[in-house]
């Protein structure tokens, strides 16, 4: 844990110079010191007042920090708001091997959006190396560019920990053996958990390595269970049976998912094996493609299994008319399941 306050410190001179800890006067200045991370408030680094990042130069300076080569090992972080980084240039937190990041970043189920690299570097994400634990946090509408090593939220996951996070965007790598994930370019000796990618991923012409979670496993390990959109998983390395794919799922205004797994990311809908759709009352049917099983339900709830992206409008829902002395249904779209005839909405 840091033994002192960590403050960003400025001047008010443009003659005079401060470097590190070093003031270089060459005029009358006032030094300024900037509480980005909430020191005042009682933050301190550790696990029960971690350092607090709610906007955008706080979390500059995290990267600032690390990057000047602080180390972070028992240092603790904690994202407090959501942060829009507006496609502003984006330098890395952990440029390299000698500084990469080693502490602990806890989104706190927060979304930093708009990430933007595009200077082509290698170890290209929001973090460039991780070597410690990056957890609950959502990049949504991310735009990464770099010759190896590209990932939307870390370029290289050496020996670190990436627990429940998601990445929406696009991710691309330019080198001609790059790697590239929309979670993470590189998992190496890493470990990757219950984490999330509908990224776009793309490589240069002849890489094997474009994954929509990870470019190239390497030596890492995937845990729990990990969804991804587009197929591969995996770019490269051991592939894991902890990933599952997700499928896109459009339904009409007023029909909810009340089980099952479903993710909303970017106001886009996705889900992976059985899902319960609330449809209204009574007994309904649901017939639509990409639907392998498409079943009746009862009490308005109908189960469907996607195994494809499925949209399902009104005229997808057929329900059951509960037989009256004296009525006849007749005409109208209708089908038949074990038995029970079901209607289209409108057509009887």
């Amino acid at each position: 844990m840091s033994a002192t306050p960590v403050y960003k410190f400025g001047t008010s001179s443009t003659k005079s110079t401060l470097k590190g800890n070093i003031l270089s006067l060459a005029e009358d200045t006032t030094v300024n010191a900037t509480d980005l991370w909430n020191v005042a408030g009682g933050a301190d680094g550790s696990t029960e007042h971690p350092y607090e990042i709610s906007n955008v130069e706080g979390l500059q300076y995290l990267a600032d920090y690390v990057n000047a080569g602080k180390d972070c090992a028992d240092l603790n972080f904690k994202l407090t708001a959501n942060i829009d980084l507006n496609y502003s240039e984006w330098t890395p937190i952990g440029i390299n091997g000698e500084s990469p990041f080693n502490g602990t970043f806890d989104g706190d189920n927060h979304t930093i959006s708009k990430l933007k690299i595009s200077e082509g570097n290698d170890n290209a994400g929001l973090f460039g190396i991780n070597s410690g634990t990056i957890q609950n946090v959502t990049l949504t509408s991310v735009n990464v560019t770099g010759t190896s090593n590209v990932g939307g939220l870390a370029g290289s996951n050496d020996g670190g920990t990436v627990d429940n996070c998601i990445v929406s965007g696009t991710v691309t790598g330019t080198g001609s053996n790059a790697y590239a994930g929309g979670l993470v370019g590189s998992n190496d000796s890493g470990t990757i958990k219950d984490s999330i990618s509908v990224a776009t991923v793309s490589v240069g012409s002849g890489s094997p390595y474009g994954g929509e979670l990870v470019g190239n496993n390497g030596t890492g390990t995937l845990t729990g269970t990990n969804y991804y959109y587009t197929t591969p998983a995996l770019g490269g390395g051991s592939i894991s049976e902890n990933c599952t794919k997700l499928y896109k799922l459009t339904v009409p205004t007023g029909i909810t998912v009340t089980s099952g797994t479903s993710k909303t990311i970017d106001d886009t809908t996705y889900s992976a094996g059985n899902v319960t759709l609330q449809i209204g009352m009574g007994k309904a049917f649901v017939n639509a493609t990409g639907i392998a099983d498409a079943a009746a339900g009862t009490d308005g709830n109908v189960t469907i299994t996607p195994t494809a992206d499925v949209t399902i409008t009104a005229d997808n829902i057929y329900y059951s008319v509960n037989g009256i002395d004296g009525l006849n249904v007749s005409g109208g779209t209708s089908k038949t399941v074990s038995g029970t005839t079901y209607y289209a909405a409108g057509s009887t």
